[in-house]
């Protein structure tokens, strides 16, 4: 599957977007849109529920600064991950900034492929029921 990460919006995730807000230094809060895409599910093992995943998570958030190239050792980024990641995961990561009146737009893209758990509740399986 191939994804064109240059031109991504809203529609490119229906039903996926969600926003929160984090807590910062002098409390200011920050807004971060976050989107996730599951781009390939590979190998599942429903023995040790564990499976093989290449995953998008494109988050973006407003900068009071004019930002030209981004840089996360110089400037605030949320510190996201995945909780049911396992050890050997590969993660590549890139930053986009546009302007926005006195702002600039941050959006990463971090494209994570590797192995993940999940809990495999298959006692009913094949007769399961979704609530």
């Amino acid at each position: 599957m191939s994804v064109e990460l240059d031109n991504l919006d809203e529609s490119d995730f229906p039903n996926t977007q969600t926003s929160f807000s984090m807590e910062m230094e002098e409390s200011t809060a920050r807004t971060v849109e976050v989107a996730i895409q599951f781009l390939t599910i590979g190998e599942v093992d429903t023995t040790s529920e564990k499976y093989q995943a290449e995953v998008m998570i494109r988050s973006r958030w407003l900068d009071d600064e004019d930002i030209g190239a981004y840089d996360k050792t110089k400037h605030w980024y949320p510190k996201l991950f995945i909780e049911n990641a396992l050890h050997d995961l590969k993660e590549e990561v890139t930053y986009e900034t546009e302007r926005i009146d006195d702002k600039t737009m941050v959006t990463e893209i971090r494209i994570s492929r590797g192995s993940f758990w999940e809990r495999m509740e298959l006692q009913n399986f094949p007769i399961d029921i979704q609530e």
